[in-house]
């Protein structure tokens, strides 16, 4: 069942999808995580920079996970 799903998903997790997610990261650290704080919601500002280090430790493990 595991290797059928990874095939499936192969053709999904591919090198242009992990630069989509970097470019993401980036804005979330660049962009949105000083307008947070500058509008006084530093509670958002935390939970956004947590969603940006999910991203940046968990889009490489499924890159070569399913390549």
């Amino acid at each position: 069942m595991f290797f059928e799903i990874k095939e499936a998903l192969k053709h999904i997790f591919d090198i242009y999808l992990l630069l989509a997610i970097a470019f993401i990261c980036l804005r979330i650290f660049l962009v949105d995580i000083p307008r947070l704080k500058k509008d006084n919601c530093h509670r958002e500002a935390n939970m956004a920079k947590g969603i940006g280090i999910f991203y940046i430790v968990a889009s490489p493990i499924l890159y070569f996970l399913f390549r």
